[in-house]
């Protein structure tokens, strides 16, 4: 019978708490997204559902794969949708965005008001994403030699704020401003095969309060390596800082070695930090992307990550940590421990903020509003006041430990 058993996941709650889902996940696969009404008996199922989102009390989408199923909660009315990647409702909850296709030929997004049932539909998509709100939508849209980015509002109705021209550039991705004041395209421009070539990637940043396009080419901008060129295929290598001042994003060598590359003779060195089979698995560490900041004010450009591979920004944006998988010392440990960096990303003034400590992510935290570097070292926690420069002990002397006393590996035990 144990087939017939099944794991309770994935639990969500609409707004006003009147709808409750969750997945019955079976050992076969063949599991089963349940939505129920918390006041009554109703309860509507989705054999291998996912990705199961409320709207409001009256509305739900979930999906099978790229089959969509939107449910009137109140109603009971079913609409499928067939060819979609994704769905995202609007801030406000009167519309739900579908996007369907994977390449530029055929990516659209259809835009179905809750209200009516009125649609309308978005051809020739290279990009989109919503803001924090959800009450705009910002997207690129690749069509012959029409190239431009699009805004689009939710408030009242759907409507056009801003109409972006890219020239003989395709919008690859888009990152938006925490408080909806700015987004930055990335720009690639087209080669004869009518495909993106990224040697000549450019950022824009377009200005809602100006109607202002401000462009990082790398070709002009002071402080950009020649040799190097922008690298920033998703979201998460993109962010604009809270005041929209500073735009961080990554970069990477036009031209890769080849040392690794089937080798005649592999010449290990017995002070090499990392074993050669390392090196050959993580290759040129100077050739991993690194993050940068362009000042679009000044379209400057700061690369602060010399050798280092890892990046932490503080709350405000002001201040990076930096570290390498490189040790600090020969390799010992299951996790080498590594050297770290502090950064004043408006001074440019570097120094080392700590020798040989611990990898591990949660062992050092930047706090939200940028003040404080929380670390953990000698099983203490450490608190870093980053204005007078101070290190504090926070937890010696109390009669509690903060790690892991079962913990029993070849290491230092878990904070």
């Amino acid at each position: 019978d144990y087939h017939l058993w099944s794991n309770l996941e994935s639990p969500a709650i609409s707004e006003k708490g009147n709808w409750a889902s969750y997945n019955l996940r079976y050992a076969s696969g063949k599991d089963t997204l349940y939505v129920r009404g918390t006041n009554n008996k109703k309860v509507f199922s989705f054999p291998l559902g996912r990705n199961g989102k409320f709207c409001g009390e009256e509305w739900h989408a979930c999906s099978n794969g790229s089959t969509m199923f939107l449910t009137n909660l109140k109603s009971g009315k079913l609409d499928i949708y067939e060819g979609v990647q994704d769905f995202e409702f609007s801030g406000n909850g009167n519309y739900i965005l579908l996007f369907s296709g994977t390449t530029a030929e055929n990516k659209k997004i259809t835009i179905r008001n809750l209200g009516n049932s009125a649609i309308q539909t978005i051809e020739n998509i290279s990009c989109s994403r919503f803001n924090k709100a959800k009450d705009m939508l910002a997207y690129g849209v690749h069509k012959g030699v029409k190239n431009e980015g699009i805004v689009i509002s939710f408030e009242n109705a759907v409507q056009r704020t801003a109409e972006i021209n890219f020239n003989d550039n395709v919008g690859t991705n888009l990152v938006w401003q925490n408080n909806s004041a700015s987004i930055v395209f990335v720009l690639e421009k087209l080669n004869e095969s009518d495909r993106t070539n990224e040697l000549f990637t450019q950022l824009a940043q377009y200005r809602f309060v100006d109607k202002r396009m401000l462009i990082l080419d790398p070709n002009s901008s002071k402080g950009f390596s020649k040799s190097r060129h922008i690298f920033s295929p998703d979201s998460e290598r993109l962010k604009i800082s809270d005041d929209g001042k500073r735009i961080f994003f990554q970069e990477v060598p036009s031209t890769l070695s080849t040392q690794f590359d089937n080798p005649l003779v592999e010449v290990w060195y017995g002070d090499d930090k990392i074993l050669y089979s390392e090196q050959k698995q993580y290759g040129n560490l100077n050739e991993w992307a690194k993050t940068a900041v362009w000042f679009p004010d000044s379209n400057e450009v700061f690369e602060f990550m010399s050798n280092e591979t890892h990046v932490k920004l503080s709350g405000d944006q002001h201040y990076a940590l930096t570290s390498s998988i490189e040790p600090c010392e020969l390799q010992f440990k299951y996790s080498p421990d590594r050297d770290y960096y502090l950064t004043n990303i408006l001074t440019k003034e570097r120094q080392i903020f700590l020798s040989c400590h611990s990898p591990e992510l949660q062992h050092t935290l930047m706090s939200p509003t940028g003040k404080y570097i929380v670390y953990y070292t000698d099983r203490n926690w450490y608190v870093y006041t980053i204005a007078n420069g101070q290190h504090k002990v926070l937890t010696e002397g109390l009669k509690v430990v903060f790690y892991n006393e079962s913990n029993d590996i070849g290491d230092e035990p878990d904070a």
